[in-house]
């Protein structure tokens, strides 16, 4: 009945096909259009000779949010028990279920830790993980980059990076694209002071 990825807030049109099965004509009627169970509009089916179909299109839909959405067309439905006599009024209705992505996630971690990490001692590395493994690409994401201290590091829809030595705190920032926009996240890694160094005087 709809063409195309679903996305939320866009305006679609929905179109259905009506059959006329029978061996006679079949007056002109009205169909009725849900979406998730509510009205979407009435719509006029031009007549059919026998054995013809004939393709409408109605009801302007703004998608909702994420998630499945259910729409529904009833030929022949306006007003209650249509105008056209059939052999069979038990086929006038049909419905198709879409599915709505959401935006894409973005979670970073630092040694599985979100937010900032406990202290980590001076000169260590740690390992930087985001949307599980690499095997777990981040969800409806497209895209996805990822900064140290606001710079490029990397990039890719999931991964595991090894920082190397670090000798400061340090912010790592995620940001994926996809289709129903951009989401973001970041980690700190809490970098503990480096060691006293303890001067020896001259002799």
């Amino acid at each position: 009945l709809l063409g195309g990825a679903l996305t939320t807030g866009q305006n679609r049109t929905v179109r259905f096909i009506t059959d006329n099965n029978g061996s006679v004509s079949a007056d002109a009627s009205t169909a009725r259009i849900w979406v998730d169970g509510g009205f979407l509009s009435d719509t006029g089916v031009a007549a059919l000779g026998p054995g013809s179909s004939i393709s409408t299109s109605d009801g302007s839909w703004t998608v909702g949010g994420a998630g499945d959405h259910v729409v529904r067309v009833c030929a022949d439905f306006v007003p209650p028990g249509g105008v056209v006599t059939e052999s069979n009024e038990g086929n006038n209705c049909s419905e198709q279920t879409f599915t709505v992505t959401g935006p894409p996630a973005a979670d970073i971690r630092a040694n599985g830790f979100e937010g900032t990490t406990p202290p980590i001692a001076f000169n260590s590395s740690v390992s930087i993980t985001w949307c599980g493994s690499p095997a777990v690409p981040c969800a409806n994401a497209d895209s996805c980059s990822v900064t140290k201290n606001g710079s490029a590091w990397q990039a890719g829809t999931s991964g595991t990076f090894s920082t190397g030595p670090l000798k400061r705190d340090t912010i790592y920032a995620l940001t994926c694209t996809g289709p129903q926009g951009t989401n973001n996240d970041s980690v700190t890694v809490d970098i503990s002071s480096s060691p006293n160094v303890k001067e020896i005087p001259p002799n």
